[in-house]
């Protein structure tokens, strides 16, 4: 018998069949993320493709090799609906995850395309497919997987149908010697996975900057190497595993399987050990996505010098990221944790942990991966509380209520986990109350004025948001 799959690809080996990635090991993570290979572990858009595409093609080859059924049976529609049928059965196995529902309606409606006679790779089917989605599930709209999922498919399926006219050029013809048709067939097979990393790294780059605050500078070099590794060994080699494992033959096609995880995984781990790998992004307002996806729509969508016109959202999503406001205090819902901004801009964590889960989001929406500055010397503290300036303004965080007259008359930020009732001196109070009611508190300086603003009003009155 094969040997036993290690830990680390056995728990890649898991998240790929089934979808649980409780196994995967943080180190292991963090370089696939580091590397732009994260989505590899993710049962979405590309491993659907790979197997229910690979079923498709695959049905429809076994038939071909007949000369009855390939003359007298549509066997592309035959294999289309192979194809649906292998969409659900991963599906079941792999326990529906969001991404996987998505990718397999997605797939469906392709393949549906195929049964009634209709182009299957078109922009029209992808709208489609996107409306049927978001019928289903229409929270999808603001997850990151939705919208990286269709930027990268959007992009592709306009870059395919603009330059489709290639394929008939670079077709390998038949007069060729069989050596330079075989190193043909390798250099469109390495261009087009260029081509296709290329193009769904910049569709996505813009959306991994906005969720996770973080671009993998080198995710192209790192896909061109993994991917293919993932198609043609990892997810053949599972998937034929997973249907022999009834009959207890698995192990051949699983190590095989470990094997390319293992490439992966030095991928990722080389790959994200470059100097540079990953550039950490400040978080961007909404409106300077909306402005980069109107830009890129109008790449995609229109044709001729008009889709040139997409530079200028682009540009202008670029301006207003960069010249985004940063907040110059953040306080947790209870209080305890307490971030501001010195006044060389530096940040920092005054009070509470500094490790945590809402340290840990400040730190990424502020583009570090640390603090840029240490909390020595930033607050003066005494039994009561502790006094300090964040953006040029006297900041007071109140302990011991004692404090509180004398906190109020200088300060212009008070932050206390007491109830305030009187403090007419203060620009801001946030008390007990007001954590509460709100949530964790940011505070802006815009001009000369101060502007807060709660979780609870960022969320909004909405039916799914809770009683506020």
């Amino acid at each position: 018998p094969a040997r036993p799959a290690a830990p680390a690809t056995a728990g890649i080996a898991t998240a790929l069949i089934t979808g649980e990635r409780a196994g995967v090991a943080d180190s292991d993570y963090a370089a696939l993320r580091d590397s732009g290979l994260a989505h590899l572990l993710a049962i979405s858009g590309l491993h659907l493709t790979m197997v229910a595409g690979g079923a498709f093609w695959t049905l429809r080859l076994l038939l071909a090799l007949f000369e009855g059924p390939a003359l007298a049976w549509p066997t592309k529609k035959l294999a289309a609906a192979g194809g649906l049928i292998v969409t659900g059965a991963y599906l079941a196995l792999s326990g529906a995850p969001v991404s996987a529902v998505r990718a397999s309606l997605m797939l469906a409606v392709m393949f549906t395309a195929i049964l009634l006679d209709r182009p299957a790779i078109t922009l029209r089917l992808v709208s489609l497919a996107a409306l049927v989605i978001l019928a289903l599930y229409p929270e999808s709209l603001l997850e990151a997987g939705f919208q990286m999922s269709f930027a990268a498919v959007v992009a592709l399926v306009a870059v395919y149908e603009h330059y489709r006219s290639w394929t008939v050029r670079f077709t390998p013809s038949g007069h060729l010697p069989l050596a330079l048709r075989v190193l043909k067939i390798a250099g469109i097979y390495l261009l087009a996975n260029m081509a296709t990393s290329l193009v769904a790294g910049l569709a996505t780059s813009p959306f991994s900057a906005f969720h996770f605050h973080r671009v993998s500078n080198y995710e192209l070099i790192a896909n061109l190497a993994a991917v293919p590794v993932m198609a043609n060994l990892v997810m053949p080699a599972g998937l034929l595993g997973v249907i022999l494992m009834p009959l207890g033959l698995e192990a051949g096609p699983l190590g095989v399987m470990a094997f390319g995880i293992e490439t992966i995984l030095g991928v990722g781990h080389g790959v994200s050990a470059l100097p540079g790998a990953v550039t950490l992004v400040p978080a961007g307002p909404g409106p300077a996505l909306g402005a980069l996806c109107l830009g890129g729509l109008l790449i995609a969508l229109t044709r001729g010098h008009l889709r040139w016109a997409g530079l200028a959202p682009i540009a202008l999503g670029l301006v207003l990221w960069a010249g985004t406001p940063r907040p110059i205090l953040l306080v947790d819902g209870d209080g305890e944790t307490v971030a501001l901004r010195a006044g060389d801009g530096g940040f920092a964590i005054v009070s509470g942990r500094t490790e945590g889960f809402s340290t840990e989001r400040w730190i990424e929406r502020e583009g570090l991966s640390e603090p840029s500055r240490s909390r020595q010397g930033l607050l003066t503290c005494d039994g009561w509380g502790c006094i300090g300036e964040a953006g040029g303004h006297g900041v007071a965080l109140v302990e011991d209520g004692r404090a509180l007259a004398d906190d109020c008359r200088w300060a212009e930020i008070v932050i206390a986990r007491i109830v305030v009732r009187d403090c007419p001196s203060a620009r801001i109070v946030i008390d007990r109350f007001a954590l509460w009611d709100g949530g964790a508190h940011a505070i802006w300086r815009k001009g000369e004025d101060l502007v807060v603003r709660s979780v609870a009003e960022t969320r909004g009155q909405r039916p799914w948001s809770g009683a506020q």
